[in-house]
């Protein structure tokens, strides 16, 4: 497959586009009698703030979703070909990390062989179509045959299977894992306070795999003991105790009943 050029164009109009009316709403609001005073100039002025903010940041992802050469992408034979290298993927697995990138996707993929970790690419710009095509072309070669993001980003996210689990987009056996730790914590922010968990993969092989999962919900605690439980061979069944965790427990068995890989 070829993976073509990308333009930025279109993130220039919406950074063209936002800025520019941020910027004569603020000067509307600054410039005019009225005082910041009350709710309605108050939220009109946020709002413009808002605006420039959102041109700023499509102007900086410019640079970062701009490809300007084609790649090559195939594999055949057990051999992945990208552009002019080849890589033998026999008695191994691929994964990748994905994020959003204007209406693109951008990709890193990852040889896992012989207990090390091989870049193959650490940023490629697919488009959507691109992207199901390259997803088709590695299915034989991950561990899991899931799609299970919502959004086209991998960060923070975690993701239970009946074989194993995907961290982050790195995909993990069961079996291949000696320990599970977690740990929480909270950070404040004005009155708010937001619960952080850290998940901590030991592998057989003695390397650690680590997970952070920010404003964590019950959900990550869920399927952190539905990981522990697993690794340590404990019958699984329908939770009690506490109601949210235990709820989001079942909801992950019962997805698990369904499909190879829960997708929440």
């Amino acid at each position: 497959m070829t993976i073509s050029k990308k333009s930025a164009e279109e993130l220039l109009y919406k950074s063209i586009f936002y800025g520019t009316i941020g910027v004569f709403a603020l000067i509307y609001i600054v410039s005019g009698k009225q005082k910041i005073d009350n709710i309605f100039i108050f939220s009109a002025f946020v709002f413009a703030i808002f605006l420039i903010l959102k041109g700023l940041w499509h102007f900086i992802e410019i640079k970062e979703c701009k490809q300007e050469s084609e790649s090559l992408f195939d594999i055949k034979n057990d051999i992945l070909y990208f552009n002019k290298k080849e890589f033998d993927l026999q008695n191994s697995y691929l994964f990748f990390h994905l994020n959003e990138c204007g209406d693109n996707i951008t990709v890193a993929l990852y040889q896992e062989k012989r207990d090390k970790i091989v870049t193959i690419f650490s940023k490629i710009i697919f488009n959507r179509n691109e992207l199901l095509e390259f997803l088709k072309l590695i299915r034989s070669y991950r561990k899991f045959n899931a799609f299970p993001w919502d959004k086209f980003n991998t960060n923070s996210t975690l993701y239970v299977c009946r074989d194993g689990f995907i961290i982050s987009g790195r995909e993990i056996f069961y079996s291949e894992v000696k320990k599970v730790d977690w740990e929480t914590t909270f950070h404040y922010e004005m009155t708010a306070r937001i619960r952080i968990v850290t998940l901590y993969i030991n592998l057989k092989n003695g390397k650690r795999v680590k997970g952070r999962f920010d404003f964590a919900k019950w959900l990550i605690y869920a399927k952190i003991f539905y990981i522990y439980m697993r690794v340590n061979n404990e019958k699984i069944g329908t939770a009690t105790g506490h109601k949210k965790v235990a709820k989001a427990f079942n909801k992950i068995l019962k997805e698990l009943d369904k499909s190879g890989c829960e997708s929440f």
